[in-house]
């Protein structure tokens, strides 16, 4: 679809992006793969029901997925996320558009898409509908 020459200015556009934002994009996405790698960056102990930590089990299984729930239409924000090199932290899937229906349904749209009793949520955003 894209020749080489396409590719490189692509290339050369984010990182003239990263660059203009102090590495904002490639810390973004390296947080991002965290989660995928199965890291649990925010809690790495577990808090038993008495409020005590304990260390997390070893056999404990996670799976780690990312989703975007974005203002903007659909069409630019998938453009948006394949500019910003995050197809391969951030599913096509997963993308959702607020744009007609309002972030409070997209979040009931993933929350009964990915309920089940094990399922912790971390909602990462800058308004109060986060």
């Amino acid at each position: 679809m894209f020749d080489q020459q396409m590719l490189n200015q692509w290339e050369e556009l984010y990182d003239s992006t990263d660059e203009y934002t102090d590495k904002w994009l490639s810390s973004a996405q390296a947080f991002l793969e965290q989660f995928l790698d199965g890291r649990d960056v925010f809690n790495p102990f577990l808090v038993s029901s008495s409020g005590s930590e304990k260390e997390k089990h070893n056999d404990t299984q996670f799976q780690h997925i990312n989703v975007l729930v974005t203002s903007g239409s659909l069409i630019p924000s998938l453009t948006k996320c394949l500019l910003f090199q995050l197809n391969n932290v951030i599913t096509h899937g997963n993308v959702y558009s607020s744009w007609e229906v309002g972030k409070l349904k997209c979040f009931q749209i993933i929350k009964e898409r990915f309920s089940s009793p094990n399922v912790r949520f971390c909602v990462i955003g800058d308004g109060w509908e986060e």
